[in-house]
């Protein structure tokens, strides 16, 4: 079984591992990880599900001032993650064809704005966040 695996499987496996359009979306997803796990940390601090927490953070600061802030913090990592991997993806990939990657992620960008954007009314939650990705990816 194992023979098999590594005769016929590894190959194809190791073909598809160094395509440069997965190798750019990988590393465009791996240069967000840090904001990801802020993102994370701050959705964690708000709806953190124990009673003690919630009270001790309630006499610290105000309920509404701790509260944004994990909002702001969430807005600011995955608010506008579509944004961000349509910029990464599109750098790493000019860096894998030796091109410039900062004005292949800026093109991106715009492009991702101009049609990303359109029919939704501008920018909002819905194309900016992580429900966004999806057309990011496509630009």
């Amino acid at each position: 079984m194992f023979k098999f695996l590594e005769e016929k499987f590894v190959p194809i496996a190791a073909k598809i591992g160094t395509q440069r359009h997965l190798i750019a979306v990988r590393d465009g997803f791996v240069t967000l990880m840090p904001l990801t796990i802020l993102g994370s940390f701050a959705v964690l601090i708000n709806n953190l599900p124990i009673k003690a927490y919630q009270n001790l953070m309630d006499k610290i600061w105000p309920h509404d001032v701790w509260t944004q802030w994990g909002g702001n913090m969430w807005n600011a990592t995955f608010g506008f993650m579509s944004i961000l991997i349509a910029f990464t993806v599109a750098y790493h990939l000019a860096r894998g064809y030796n091109k410039d990657g900062l004005s292949a992620g800026v093109i991106s960008v715009a492009t991702y704005l101009t049609f990303g954007t359109f029919g939704e009314g501008g920018l909002s939650g819905m194309t900016t966040g992580t429900a966004g990705i999806f057309i990011s990816r496509r630009l």
